[in-house]
């Protein structure tokens, strides 16, 4: 891995080409053919959907690369310049496919005005969009505004320090505590909609920000990195294909269509205290009947 960000890595640009093929052929097989893939094709198809989570690291590293370069060359990041930039790379062609993609919404007579303002404003993965796979631009926006607004808050906290970003990694493993349990808490308490809110930012900004920490690491710890990564580049690799594999399990194309497993329901059981609350209110009756009662007698 390279050291600065900033530089031409070929190696990089072929992770993010294997990334878009993964997902590219992801998407183009349906429930039949992943059934009947086995092997590396079953990881491709049911487990393709590592490759947006490989593409979220890679755009955090080299993302927050360009933010912590700049900070050391000249002392502080332009964020106006930068956030600019990033919307040169984007909007252009981004609004050139939706130009495209509006004229037949527009001749169908009922538009979808919620999605066309979704696209319109990277609100695709709370909104929905046009398309459903523009949901991972929305989640690099957000991050692009929030990653800015961090790096200039940290070093305006610590002016003329050479390394103002000391608590990135704490920061990181705070956002991905918090993604995990919201995405279990999502699971536990919205089973039905799993494959739905799992765009959310909130649910996805943990990839892109192990990213922001490779950055880290590779600009002001680039010594420590390179010995830990030379001495434990096995390790990394057998865990990393370990970490790997429960994807090629996933029965949904998008990985995250999971079924909870369901209470049997055992009649010879005796019924529980919240059962028996509920039969006493039943036999009961509501307030006002109750009241009439007590008034007759």
């Amino acid at each position: 891995m390279a050291t600065n960000p900033m530089s031409r890595n070929w190696a990089l640009d072929l992770l993010r080409l294997v990334a878009v093929l993964v997902v590219i052929w992801h998407h183009q097989l349906g429930e039949e053919a992943v059934k009947s893939c086995l092997g590396l094709w079953q990881f491709t198809t049911r487990g393709g959907w590592v490759g947006v989570d490989l593409f979220f690291v890679l755009s955090g590293y080299l993302v927050g690369g360009l933010l912590f370069q700049e900070q050391v060359r000249f002392g502080s990041v332009d964020w106006r310049r930068f956030l600019i930039r990033r919307g040169l790379k984007i909007y252009p062609a981004f609004y050139v496919l939706l130009a495209v993609l509006l004229v037949p919404e527009l001749q169908s007579g009922a538009p979808r005005i919620r999605k066309i303002l979704g696209e319109l404003f990277f609100l695709q993965n709370y909104l929905g969009g046009l398309r459903d796979h523009t949901w991972s631009l929305a989640v690099e926006e957000h991050f692009y505004l929030l990653l800015t607004a961090l790096v200039v808050w940290l070093a305006w906290r610590k002016p003329g320090q050479p390394d103002p970003f000391t608590a990135i990694p704490r920061i990181v493993v705070g956002v991905a505590v918090a993604c995990l349990g919201l995405r279990v808490l999502t699971a536990l308490y919205s089973p039905d909609l799993l494959s739905g809110p799992f765009v959310w930012t909130h649910l996805r900004m943990d990839a892109l920000a192990f990213g922001v920490l490779l950055a880290y690491g590779a600009q002001f710890h680039g010594a420590v990195m390179r010995r830990y990564l030379e001495r434990g580049r096995f390790g990394l690799v057998t865990v990393g294909v370990l970490l790997l594999l429960p994807a090629s399990r996933s029965k949904s194309l998008h990985g995250f269509s999971v079924r909870l497993p369901r209470r049997r329901k055992c009649s010879n059981s005796p019924p529980t205290t919240v059962a028996k609350l509920r039969r006493l209110c039943a036999d009961a009756g509501p307030p006002s009947s109750r009241f009439k009662r007590s008034s007759q007698r």
